[in-house]
């Protein structure tokens, strides 16, 4: 896991060395492994680790989000597994919980700011669980909870007047 070498002479007889290893930081997919300066590097790795996927050359942004995405979601107990970034630049965040962030192409610091800012009086009063917020509305969010898939709604019956 040798990511660099630097190799110096002292006079007369002497070399000194110096190696400096990748630390794993996240998985690359299921391929590679990304290191704590946003480079994907390939070695064997049992440990736990966050999930990035992306297009080639992403790396290192997504390695950048995840930090402000792990700062911003430990204030309301959650913390990021998977970062992804699709080819059209949109990006969602799967939590350790199983919710995915929707965030899209555009403002995704300012949205998750305000899920964070949002989540304790919306989210956090429903009493149920949700597996999905759609965070690209301009205004608020949508969610998806699962339970309610298989609810039907009950049939009206008589006029509404308005």
């Amino acid at each position: 896991w040798v990511r660099g070498v630097n190799v110096r002479r002292q006079w007369p007889a002497r070399l000194d060395v110096a190696l400096e290893e990748h630390v794993p930081f996240a998985r690359w997919g299921s391929a590679a492994l990304v290191n704590t300066h946003g480079e994907v590097f390939r070695a064997a790795y049992d440990g736990e680790l966050p999930v990035f996927v992306g297009p080639e050359g992403t790396a290192r942004e997504i390695a950048i989000q995840y930090r402000y995405f792990q700062r911003s979601l430990g204030t309301i107990g959650q913390a990021p597994v998977q970062v992804q970034v699709n080819p059209r630049r949109a990006w969602q965040v799967k939590l350790q919980s199983g919710l995915t962030l929707e965030l899209g192409r555009e403002n995704i610091e300012a949205r998750l700011a305000r899920f964070v800012a949002l989540h304790e009086s919306t989210i956090g009063r429903l009493g149920r669980r949700i597996d999905y917020v759609d965070l690209r509305y301009a205004n608020g969010f949508a969610v998806r909870v699962p339970e309610l898939r298989h609810e039907k709604a009950e049939p009206k019956h008589g006029r509404w007047a308005g």
